[in-house]
């Protein structure tokens, strides 16, 4: 997702990789989880971020749970039958 985040037109930051990568998963049918977390940085101002998981695999966003306090999450059980 990195690589083809440097590569468009258009700002690819963390939420549109994870959305990217949330379709993509879905298309496959690989369960997967993306989760949305905020934290505040040294000048006390909020910081949002955006990341996939899919298993214990970091998929986008590198390892936002130890950063970040989740406050939405959104998981896909893969193909439902």
């Amino acid at each position: 997702m990195r690589w083809a985040a440097c590569h468009t037109p258009w700002s690819s930051n963390c939420f549109a990789q994870a959305i990217a990568a949330g379709i993509l998963l879905r298309v496959t049918g690989i369960p997967y989880a993306v989760c949305f977390g905020l934290s505040r940085n040294q000048n006390r101002e909020l910081a949002a971020h955006a990341w996939v998981t899919a298993g214990a695999v970091r998929v986008c966003g590198g390892n936002g749970f130890a950063g970040y306090t989740v406050v939405g999450c959104f998981i896909s059980w893969g193909h439902e039958s």
